[in-house]
C-alpha cells in the first residue's frame, strides 16, 4: 500500500493505479476506494463512472466509510448509476454512523430538503450539529443557520454565533457571510459595521453572491466604509455574474 501511495503522491498515476488494482483485487477496501476515485478523476486510467461505482461499491460493502460516502454521491448525482435519493441517503447514513462528518452533513441536507426521506427539520438540525461538532465547516454554518432561524433547533443567536465563528475561522464562505450578517445586524454580538465588512469581503472573495451583494450595499451606502458608487457597482456586477437577482436591481438603480 505504501508504494501505491508513494507513486500517487508523486503524480505517477499509471503505476499507482496498477498497484492499487493489485491490492483492490486482493480485497483491500482502501485500495478499492482509491480505484474508484482514480476512475472518477481519470488518473492513470480512462475515466469511467461505471468502473468507479464498481470499486466504490466493493469498498463500501466492506464497510469503508469514505467509499460509502462516495456511493451516496453517485446516487445523489447520478454518475454511473440511475439517480436515487433513497439509496443515496442509505449510503450517507452508513458513513455517517461511522462518524464521517461529510456524510453527516449530507444526511442533514436530505432531511432538510426531503431527498429520499420526508422533510424533518429536527432531524436535519441534529445531523448538522453532529457534523459541526466533528469540525465540518459546512455543517457548522448550517448548524448556525438552524439555531439562527429556530428551525429544528432552539432559536439562539448565541449558538448561531458560535457555529458561524467556527465555520468562518475554517475559511468557509457561507460561515463568513453569516458571521458578517451577525455583526451587521448586531445579532448575538454588538453591532460592528467594520467587522461585518471584513467578513463579507472574505466571503465575497471566495465567490459568495450574498456576501458580494452585502459588500456592494455597504459601499453604496457608506456603511463601515467610505461610500463609493464605483466600488459598489463593481461588486454588484460580480454578484450578478454569480446569479444574485437583487444585485441586478441595484445596478439598474445606480446606473451601469
Amino acid at each position: 500500500m505504501a508504494s501505491a501511495f508513494a507513486y500517487y503522491e508523486a503524480g505517477r498515476y499509471a503505476p499507482a493505479f496498477q498497484e492499487f488494482l493489485r491490492l483492490g483485487k486482493l480485497g483491500l477496501p482502501l485500495a478499492q476506494n482509491m480505484l474508484g476515485y482514480m476512475y472518477d478523476k481519470r488518473q492513470g486510467v480512462k475515466k469511467s463512472y461505471p468502473e468507479a461505482v464498481k470499486w466504490y461499491r466493493r469498498s463500501a460493502e466492506a464497510g469503508f466509510a469514505a467509499a460509502q460516502y462516495n456511493m451516496g454521491l453517485k446516487y445523489r448525482n447520478g454518475f454511473g448509476v440511475v439517480p436515487n435519493d433513497e439509496k443515496a441517503l442509505m449510503w450517507f447514513l452508513r458513513a455517517a454512523r461511522q462518524g464521517d462528518p461529510d456524510a453527516m452533513n449530507k444526511v442533514g441536507w436530505s432531511h432538510l430538503k426531503g431527498w429520499g426521506v420526508k422533510k424533518n427539520d429536527a432531524e436535519a438540525a441534529k445531523w448538522f450539529i453532529r457534523a459541526a461538532e466533528k469540525g465540518q465547516p459546512d455543517g457548522q454554518s448550517y448548524a448556525g443557520d438552524m439555531h439562527y432561524a429556530g428551525r429544528g433547533a432552539p432559536k439562539s443567536y448565541k449558538e448561531a454565533l458560535k457555529w458561524f465563528r467556527r465555520s468562518a475561522a475554517a475559511g468557509n464562505a457561507n460561515g463568513q457571510n453569516n458571521l458578517g450578517k451577525m455583526h451587521y445586524y448586531g445579532h448575538g454580538v454588538k453591532k460592528d459595521l467594520r467587522e461585518a465588512r471584513k467578513w463579507f469581503r472574505k466571503s465575497a472573495l471566495q465567490g459568495n453572491p450574498g456576501a458580494q451583494y452585502s459588500l456592494a450595499w455597504m459601499y453604496e451606502k457608506g456603511e463601515g466604509v467610505k461610500a463609493s458608487r464605483r466600488t459598489a457597482r463593481d461588486w454588484y456586477r460580480i454578484a450578478v455574474i454569480e446569479g444574485n437577482a437583487w444585485a441586478k436591481r441595484r445596478l439598474k438603480v445606480l446606473g451601469r
